[in-house]
Order: C-alpha cells, then structure tokens, then sequence
C-alpha cells in the first residue's frame, strides 16, 4: 500500500469518524436537554418516575460505551497507521544504506579505475621513451651512413674530376 493509498484510506476513516462524532454530539445534546427535562420533571414526580430517569441514563452509557469502542477503533487505526509508517521509515533507512553502499563500490571502482589508467599512462610512457631511443639511434645510424656514403661520393667525384681532367 503505498502512502498515497494510506493517506486516502484514513482520511475516508476519519471523515466518517468526525461524521459518526457530530452525529452523536448531535443525538447527545438532544439526549441531555431530555435528562435535564426529565430531571425538573423528577422534583414534581413520585419515585416511579426515578427508574425512568434510570432507563435514560442506561441508554447514554450504552451510547457512552459505543463512543468509547469507537475511539478504541480509531486509536487500533492510528497505530496501524504508526507501524506503517515505522515500516516506510525502515524502508527509506535501508534504501539510504544501500544508495550509501553502491556510492562507496563506485568509488572504489573509480579509484581502481584511476589507478589503472596511471599505470597504463606510465607503462606507455616507459615504451615510447624506449622506441624514441631506438628511432634516434636509427636515425644516428642512418645519418651516419648517408654522411659517410656523401665523403665517399666526394671522394668519387673527386677521383673522376681526376681521371677527366681539366676538360671541362
């Protein structure tokens, strides 16, 4: 039941409840204004008239004990409604504690997440200073060979001029 339905269910009860209770105030007032009637009428009666009076007073107890069984009701009402609502606060302490549950594993995941990615970040870091060394050296021992190819063309061109002679 959700608390919507609860709050439409007691303020059903209650409105038939305050009905009830301006119903009986209604017939209780009605009731009095006999008794006090009935009362004045007594001082002028004989003693007969007393277990009239006697019968009233019977009939407002009974309607007393209808009133106290209904408020018995409304308080067994009221605390159905109070472990309800102990029920739904129970819910929402649970809930609170699982939404505090995932909130810590996500963070561990991210912290985990995070560690990773620093690792890896320094792996690769590691791995490209070392191909760096190798494409530098590469490249050295290019370098070196075409400036060692060019002293040998010199020396070529150098050795045909040479052979030619002043021809040209």
């Amino acid at each position: 039941m959700t608390a919507d339905e609860l709050r439409n269910e007691m303020h059903a009860e209650f409105k038939d409840v305050r009905s009830d209770s301006a119903a009986l105030r209604n017939e209780m007032t009605a009731e009095f204004k006999a008794v006090r009637a009935d009362l004045a009428g007594l001082r002028n009666e004989t003693a007969g008239e007393f277990k009239k009076v006697h019968a009233q007073f019977e009939n407002i107890h009974a309607r007393f004990e209808r009133v106290d069984a209904r408020f018995e009701r409304v308080d067994a009402q009221f605390e159905r409604v109070d472990a309800q609502f102990e029920n739904v606060d129970a819910q929402f302490e649970s809930i609170h504690a699982q939404f505090e549950s995932v909130r810590a594993e996500l963070k561990a995941v991210e912290d985990n997440l995070l560690a990773r990615i620093k690792a890896e970040g320094e792996t690769i870091r590691r791995h490209f200073d070392v191909m760096v060394e190798r494409v530098n050296d590469s490249v050295k021992v290019v370098a070196d060979g075409t400036a060692r190819h060019t002293e040998r063309l010199d020396d070529h061109e150098t050795r045909i001029k040479a052979i030619e002679g002043p021809a040209g």
